[in-house]
């Protein structure tokens, strides 16, 4: 019998992942990997151009700042889970500008987290 792979996993397991790193220097050994080198900014810039603007970011807060920052984040998929925990991890950036988000769907689950989609509203 085969390994299954869960439908989550597999986008992981299969598409291109794009890794933006200050400290790596190795080759990813994750399939289909590629480290992004440079400003941020730049790369993922020039990366959403080549990939018709379509690219998700999972897991970096600090990276989701520095991209809505910069005005190259169009949609905010959230899951807002009922659990406070420390700090927290803030995608607001710090330079104190105003940007505008319009909720575009809103779908609860049965532990309580609501996943939440956002546009950004046109300046």
């Amino acid at each position: 019998m085969g390994v299954q792979v869960a439908p989550v996993q597999r986008p992981l397991t299969d598409k291109p992942k794009y890794v933006v790193s200050g400290t790596l220097v190795e080759p990813l050994r994750w399939r289909k990997s590629s480290l992004l080198r440079g400003d941020p900014v730049t790369a993922v810039d020039q990366l959403r151009r080549s990939r018709d603007g379509v690219l998700h970011l999972i897991g970096s807060a600090r990276l989701a700042r520095t991209l809505i920052a910069a005005g190259l984040v169009d949609r905010l998929r959230l899951i807002l889970d009922p659990v406070l925990l420390g700090g927290g991890k803030r995608l607001r950036p710090d330079d104190g500008g105003l940007r505008s988000w319009r909720l575009v769907e809103a779908t609860p689950t049965s532990t309580g987290a609501i996943l939440a989609g956002y546009t950004r509203e046109s300046s």
